[in-house]
């Protein structure tokens, strides 16, 4: 017998439904270590594998403030918040797929 592999043509963009997704925290919550919030999930119509990172605004890494999880694809806070410290933090979910360019949204 004669092994023959179909390749895959990549022949769908992966997408998000949305375009931002918002996260309401409860300042000095000290029920933190026990809260996480689900994150919007890319689409592909090709199923190929989607892989994720989460980062600030501006490209650093959340350390210290958000963890993502990716067994359950939802973002962990590392510790509680103040308002009166900071009252929006911007992140960005972004996607990553093996021979496509990366796709991502904002989490307000």
């Amino acid at each position: 017998a004669l092994p023959i592999a179909v390749k895959n043509i990549d022949d769908h963009r992966m997408a998000f439904a949305v375009n931002r997704t918002v996260i309401e925290i409860v300042e000095n919550d000290s029920q933190w270590k026990d809260k996480s919030y689900p994150l919007p999930r890319a689409m592909d119509k090709d199923n190929d594998p989607i892989e994720y990172t989460v980062h600030l605004h501006n490209w650093n890494s959340p350390d210290g403030l958000f963890a993502y999880q990716s067994s359950t694809h939802r973002l962990r806070p590392l510790r509680s918040f103040d308002r009166e410290e900071q009252s929006v933090y911007l992140l960005r979910l972004v996607a990553h797929q093996r021979n496509q360019m990366d796709l991502s949204i904002d989490i307000i």
